[in-house]
């Protein structure tokens, strides 16, 4: 029997991708790049004309400003 459960598939998804990121955001804090990243990240929710990079950006200040 399949459930279509499209909540927790968004879930699940949303979950993934913050695993993912915080792996990625953490290779740039051992790095050091931590900080040209969130400059980099402020640009682009500023001056992005593709929404959807904007939005992402944005988002993304967003969780590291809450953190």
């Amino acid at each position: 029997m399949i459930i279509n459960n499209q909540e927790g598939d968004l879930q699940a998804k949303y979950d993934d991708m913050l695993y993912r990121n915080g792996l990625c955001f953490g290779f740039l804090q051992l790095r050091g790049l931590e900080d040209e990243f969130i400059e980099h990240m402020r640009r682009v929710a500023e001056y992005e004309k593709d929404m959807r990079y904007k939005k992402a950006a944005s988002n993304f200040l967003k969780m590291i400003d809450h953190n």
